[in-house]
């Protein structure tokens, strides 16, 4: 074999060729965008007619994401309209490597995702929050389907209550602190209280998930966290990571607009992802004081809007 450019390994070069005729070459291969890396591989083939393909390479680097479930998941979005990769190979692992994590090829969809337009400013600002609002209603919209097919099996489900004893039940040191297990003993009552219907997402409203082409959406990717989840915990994200620029422009508010919400609605879903934030990668002590500083902050904000 030629050589094969980085980052991408002989193996998942061996799978993207699989899918070409023969005397096909890669050309071109590079890491997109993100805010962690590794991440999905953005691949470039010359065919033999001198034309150029794209593909992409993805596995799961998230300890908790399941990529057996964002597979089993593409071909039934396609078919309810949903703008998603196709799967053409794959999973599959590095038989040089059993240990190592699973791969698979997608087709590459074309735009730009929506963190990036977000960056622009102005009209693509507010353009970006618009279809961002747009995709997850679009996902939303698909709970019955995506309910009555027996992939349904792979996908969990769980509402805010569910989140907060599964929480519980983990260890970790803010089990230990005082303030932490009180602050979660007021909150259960109020999420108890909350009956709103579960919902079919990806698990993951980063903007960075959702593609626009001509100022249209053209693309939801990652599914490895889908799940039934309330409707609105999604959007937790963007004060708590303070996700720029479209946390600052209003996206969370925005949001509550549409679904005629207010903050008091929103404050138990918001202290919740507080405490799952705190639990899952915020030390008690030292760390990243500022980061702890900005959750807490917030958390003690929303514990005052449910009274």
């Amino acid at each position: 074999m030629t050589p094969v450019p980085a980052p991408l390994s002989r193996f998942e070069a061996r799978l993207v060729l699989g899918l070409c005729p023969q005397a096909t070459r890669i050309v071109g291969a590079r890491y997109f965008r993100h805010h962690r890396y590794p991440c999905p591989i953005h691949v470039r083939v010359s065919l033999p007619t001198g034309s150029r393909h794209d593909f992409v390479v993805r596995s799961i680097h998230h300890r908790k994401g399941q990529l057996a479930r964002e597979v089993a998941l593409y071909p039934l979005l396609r078919r309810l309209g949903l703008p998603v990769p196709e799967v053409l190979a794959g999973p599959l692992r590095d038989p040089q490597a059993p240990h190592s994590k699973p791969r698979i090829v997608l087709s590459l969809i074309p735009g730009t995702d929506l963190q990036h337009l977000s960056l622009h400013g102005g009209r693509s600002l507010a353009r970006a929050r618009e279809l961002l609002i747009e995709a997850v209603e679009r996902m939303h919209a698909l709970t019955r389907e995506v309910e009555a097919d027996p992939v349904v099996r792979v996908i969990p489900r769980g509402g805010l209550a569910y989140h907060l004893r599964s929480l519980l039940a983990r260890k970790g040191p803010w089990l230990r602190v005082p303030f932490y297990a009180d602050t979660a003993a007021r909150l259960l009552p109020a999420l108890e209280r909350i009956r709103t219907p579960l919902v079919f997402s990806n698990g993951d409203y980063q903007p960075a998930n959702f593609l626009a082409h001509d100022g249209r959406l053209s693309g939801c990717l990652d599914f490895e966290y889908a799940w039934f989840e309330d409707p609105h915990y999604g959007f937790c994200k963007y004060p708590i990571y303070d996700l720029y620029p479209l946390n600052g422009a209003g996206m969370v508010e925005a949001w509550l607009r549409k679904r005629r919400l207010s903050k008091r609605d929103f404050a138990p879903r918001l202290a919740l992802a507080c405490l799952a934030t705190l639990n899952r990668e915020i030390t008690v002590t030292a760390g990243n004081i500022r980061y702890r500083d900005h959750v807490m902050g917030l958390l003690h904000e929303n514990l005052k809007l449910i009274g």
